[in-house]
C-alpha cells in the first residue's frame, strides 16, 4: 500500500493507494486532522520535512496551532 498527500486549498490531505483493492473508497481524499499532522510534525517524519518544505515553517506551525 501506498500512501499519497498533498495540499489541496490549503489543507493536507492523504489517500491510500492498494493495487490489490479495486474499490474507489480507498482511492478519495481525506483531510488529515490537526491531531495527524501534530503526530506527523512532533515525529519528524518524511511527510513532516516535505510539508515544512513545501508550506514554510510558520504556515505547517498554524496549520497545527489550536483554533481560536
Amino acid at each position: 500500500m501506498v500512501e499519497d498527500y498533498r495540499i489541496e486549498n490549503g489543507e493536507v490531505e492523504m489517500r491510500s493507494l492498494d493495487p490489490e483493492r479495486d474499490d474507489e473508497s480507498h482511492r478519495r481524499w481525506q483531510r488529515l486532522t490537526k491531531e495527524q499532522l501534530i503526530a506527523h510534525v512532533m515525529s519528524n517524519t518524511v511527510v513532516a520535512q516535505w510539508l515544512q518544505r513545501r508550506m514554510g515553517v510558520h504556515s505547517l506551525l498554524r496549520t497545527c496551532a489550536p483554533e481560536r
